[in-house]
């Protein structure tokens, strides 16, 4: 189970390569393989040949990053400069998605939020619920004409006047970001005490006071997209045993570890777990990669979920 944001960032690599025999024009086969990062361009070049040799056209590879980055790190980058070299005649998409919905909401669950999120005009929403295709804002739609006017006003800390819903708002504002529904300006209320958000492309009738009329917002702390972060179970110290060539691809799927040690000729990382079930689905991603030394009682888990994938007694 891949997550997102973490802070989660999904690239799709296509191999240009000779089509399949039997295969339509517009019928590309790919995989789902993140063997191919590597810390080096040569391997990265071999298990990109045998996926060519192997009838592949496509491969799709994740980037992890850690809860609050907002760019990879630089170990991060050179993996993904092996692959794209790699596959330098490809063609690369990236997108973002937020994946909290997918995750808590059960397929059903998601299906009814999406007829009602469709019949209400959120179309959006649908990239949030793993609809097939992107709806949210994408670099092809062109921001709204008041964007400017609205950023003019947070950085010169201006009392923004606007219509949002019907009804007249002067807001004290924070930022302009990013979200599900294009731009949005975060601010209070002036005589209020919450910070809102409010969709830039519905705003209407905006006018600025001067510069310095407004108060500064202190921003609310943001809950992380990582569900790995989240507090669902009591905390526990899980420790890994992890060769010295997988400590990237380990710190970026699970994050920055509490303590480190050399054990053996490897390393032991120690995390701090308060979400034991994507813990584990990670665990498994990193399959071989890593070994559970500690506590018994994860790695008792571990096992008999893994008995339970294959329908034997626990």
């Amino acid at each position: 189970m891949r997550s997102a944001l973490l802070a989660v960032f999904g690239s799709l690599i296509a191999l240009v390569v000779a089509p399949l025999a039997h295969a339509g024009p517009g019928l590309v086969v790919g995989a789902v393989e993140d063997d191919v990062r590597t810390s080096t361009l040569v391997e990265a070049n071999a298990r990109m040949a045998d996926l060519r040799l192997s009838g592949f056209r496509a491969v799709r590879i994740t980037s992890y990053w850690r809860p609050g980055q907002t760019a990879p790190s630089e170990a991060e980058l050179g993996v993904l400069r092996n692959v794209a070299d790699a596959g330098a005649d490809g063609v690369y998409v990236m997108r973002a998605r937020d994946n909290r919905l997918q995750v808590l909401l059960s397929p059903e669950q998601r299906g009814e939020l999406l007829r009602a999120a469709l019949a209400a005009g959120l179309d959006d929403l649908g990239g949030h619920l793993g609809a097939d295709a992107p709806t949210g804002p994408s670099a092809a739609t062109p921001p709204p004409p008041t964007l400017d006017l609205v950023q003019r006003g947070t950085t010169r800390h201006c009392l923004v006047r606007f219509t949002y819903k019907g009804e007249s708002r002067v807001v004290h504002p924070g930022q302009v970001h990013s979200g599900p529904s294009g731009w949005y300006l975060s601010g209070r209320e002036a005589g209020g005490d919450v910070v809102k958000e409010f969709v830039v492309a519905r705003m209407s009738d905006i006018a600025l006071d001067a510069p310095g009329s407004a108060e500064v917002v202190a921003e609310p702390v943001r809950p992380s997209l990582d569900p790995l972060s989240w507090q669902v179970d009591l905390p526990v110290e899980v420790m890994l045993a992890v060769p010295a060539e997988h400590r990237v691809l380990v710190e970026n799927l699970l994050g920055t570890p509490v303590s480190t040690a050399e054990t053996g000729g490897d390393l032991a990382l120690t995390y701090l777990v308060t979400n034991r079930q994507v813990f584990r689905y990670r665990i498994y991603e990193l399959g071989t990669r890593v070994t559970v030394l500690s506590p018994t009682e994860v790695r008792a888990e571990i096992v008999a979920e893994l008995r339970s994938f294959l329908g034997a007694p626990a």
